[in-house]
């Protein structure tokens, strides 16, 4: 895949001290606001969507969990059941159609118990599920860019079981899904428990992004727990800090909504907010000069840069390049030079190569931004790549 600048979104700006994450994926074109709590994904920021997800795939995955794609529309009914349309009130998005009241795709949980239930069996096992998909909650005061907004992204995880037998294992592995896939975006999350409700939560610390979450942390044991702000642990009685934070994943063991349905499934869910775990990723990976995305997250392989006299020259090579299946990024705008450099190091690619006029039978590397530019051949860049 080939993405040439001349046909996306710039001019770029250059990132602020006071910038947050969000902020910074707007100034790089990676996404958009089209409206109030709502963001569309331009091409680099679906190509770091895809980064991410990919990710989430592999590891839901690799825990035995099987991919699925519920209806973005469920029944009112099935909210008022569960209790939920209560305790959500306005929050959920709701639409009147021919065929009765549906609420617009907030979470699955209720559809999925109720899909336990229409099959009128109990598995041999656990059933153990999971999807990735666009949600949407009637915020009132959307704020803090992707942290909270009212249309997002969401990947659910669910174990649905006819029985309590084994459910403490199943709890714990998805436990360690949540905690194993956020610590490998090098992400420095922490647990907390809430402290009214069989759940916990995972957050990352975020002084200057957001006030929407306060976690309480006790000096003595340690313990982290989400609720009312609380001068002393519930468990030791010790002093208690407060920390702002970000939730990016939490998990519930939802038994009063299982136990209304007949037969009694038990559900358990954990969900992680791509939405915001992008907003995270940008400002923890980013300095003033711009991202600095792992290779894991990178999202795209090459950025290429060529003088007006090597165009072609270029767009061959990224030709060659993208046919490896790689992702490259082609600078082809008529830019200074320098502002070219200036925007490969603000986007964040893995590997730069310049082709300009200082070397007319070679071209110039570099694998990151601290790395040293390296003299190269073409064929030999080639080779390189192809071994990346």
């Amino acid at each position: 895949m080939i993405l040439k600048l001349t046909r996306c979104w710039a001019p770029f700006e250059p990132f602020l001290p006071g910038d947050q994450g969000t902020k910074r994926l707007e100034k790089s074109a990676y996404i958009t606001k089209t409206s109030p709590g709502c963001y569309a994904l331009l091409p680099l920021g679906r190509l770091l969507y895809s980064k991410v997800s990919s990710i989430l795939h592999a590891e839901a995955e690799r825990r035995g969990y099987l991919r699925i794609h519920a209806s973005c529309l469920q029944r009112y009914a099935l909210w008022e059941r569960s209790g939920r349309a209560r305790s959500l009130g306005k929050s959920l998005a709701q639409l009147d159609l021919a065929r009765g009241t549906f609420v617009l795709n907030a979470s699955q949980e209720e559809q999925l118990a109720e899909i336990f239930h229409r099959q009128a069996r109990t598995p041999a096992k656990p059933m153990r599920l999971y999807q990735l998909s666009e949600r949407v909650r009637n915020e009132v005061r959307p704020a803090h860019g992707l942290i909270r907004s009212v249309s997002f992204h969401l990947a659910d995880f669910y174990v649905l079981a006819g029985q309590l037998d084994g459910a403490s294992e199943e709890a714990e592995n998805l436990k360690s899904l949540l905690r194993g896939t956020l610590s490998s975006f090098g992400v420095p999350v922490m647990q907390a428990r809430h402290t009214t409700a069989e759940a916990i939560s995972f957050y990352v610390a975020s002084p200057d992004t957001t006030k929407q979450c306060m976690v309480n942390e006790c000096s003595e044991c340690s313990l982290a727990f989400r609720g009312l702000s609380s001068k002393s642990c519930p468990d030791c009685a010790g002093p208690t800090s407060h920390i702002r934070a970000v939730e990016l994943a939490d998990f519930v063991v939802h038994e009063k909504m299982a136990s209304e349905l007949k037969p009694s499934p038990l559900l358990i869910s954990a969900g992680i907010g791509v939405s915001r775990l992008l907003a995270v990723l940008a400002a923890v990976w980013s300095d003033e000069r711009g991202f600095l995305w792992p290779r894991i997250l990178a999202p795209y392989d090459l950025h290429l840069a060529a003088c007006t006299d090597r165009r072609e020259e270029a767009e061959a090579f990224a030709s060659k390049v993208s046919d490896m299946g790689k992702v490259v990024v082609l600078d082809d705008r008529d830019v200074s030079f320098s502002r070219k450099l200036i925007d490969s190091s603000l986007l964040g690619g893995w590997a730069t190569i310049v082709m300009g006029k200082r070397y007319p039978d070679a071209c110039e590397l570099k694998v990151d931004r601290e790395d040293k530019w390296h003299q190269i051949t073409a064929e030999a860049a080639l080779v390189k790549l192809s071994s990346d």
